[in-house]
Order: structure tokens, then C-alpha cells, then sequence
């Protein structure tokens, strides 16, 4: 009887190891040879302001102009899926963006966009008028 017992709580036990095992497994952070994301840029972190390459996705949404009965809100852009680069080895490890770094990289996506969106051919084409 005490032999059937010590089999069960071996067995217990290991199962809870390998348990344990495929747990810690799945939240292991496997670091990239490359940046993840399609833009990059560079925030300050941490008491000794700290610069960080980040690579990260953005979140757009264009303006909505609503109808007699529909919504209307303005465009917006929002980071997502950052990652940083370490200086040692030089691949690529997942960051958590704060709300603030995450809003402030989308208006910087909206800003570069506006500037390159404006038509300089049109531009030129009104200056050779006025020649």
C-alpha cells in the first residue's frame, strides 16, 4: 500500500515538473537577429536617460467623417509591438511601451506622414505658372 502511494506522488510530482517545464518554456523570451518591426526610432528610458532603438508597429486609423447619423472622429496612430536592440549582441528583445511612448510615436507617425503627403509637384507646377 505505501509503495502504491510513494508511485503516485512521484508520478504527481513530475507531472507538475513538466508542467512547470512547458510553463516556463512558453513565457521564455527568444530574442530576433532582426528588427521585428517596419519603423524604428529612439526613446529615453530610465534614471541615467538611457537611449533605446526601438522596432515598432503602428496602428492606424484614418479620420471618419460621419454622416446626418453617424460617428466623426479625427485620424490616429498608435504603437504597438515594440522591440529594443542591445548593444551587446545585437539582437532584438520585446519592450512594453508605455501609454505615453506609444501616443507620442503615433503623432510622430502623423506628423511624417503629413509632411509626405504634401504635393511638391503640384507646388512646382503653381510656381512655373507664376513665372
Amino acid at each position: 500500500m505505501n509503495a502504491a502511494k510513494y508511485g503516485i506522488k512521484k508520478m504527481d510530482v513530475r507531472h507538475r515538473l513538466e508542467a512547470l517545464d512547458r510553463f516556463c518554456a512558453g513565457n521564455r523570451v527568444t530574442p530576433l537577429r532582426r528588427a521585428p518591426g517596419q519603423y524604428e526610432s529612439t526613446i529615453v528610458r530610465g534614471e541615467a536617460d538611457h537611449e533605446l532603438t526601438i522596432s515598432y508597429d503602428i496602428e492606424y486609423e484614418p479620420a471618419e467623417r460621419g454622416g446626418w447619423d453617424g460617428p466623426s472622429w479625427g485620424e490616429s496612430a498608435t504603437a504597438y509591438d515594440a522591440y529594443f536592440q542591445r548593444e551587446k549582441n545585437g539582437l532584438w528583445y520585446p519592450i512594453d511601451l508605455t501609454k505615453s511612448e506609444a501616443e507620442s510615436l503615433g503623432r510622430d507617425y502623423i506628423a511624417d506622414r503629413d509632411r509626405e503627403d504634401y504635393d511638391y509637384d503640384a507646388q512646382d507646377r503653381m510656381d512655373s505658372r507664376n513665372y
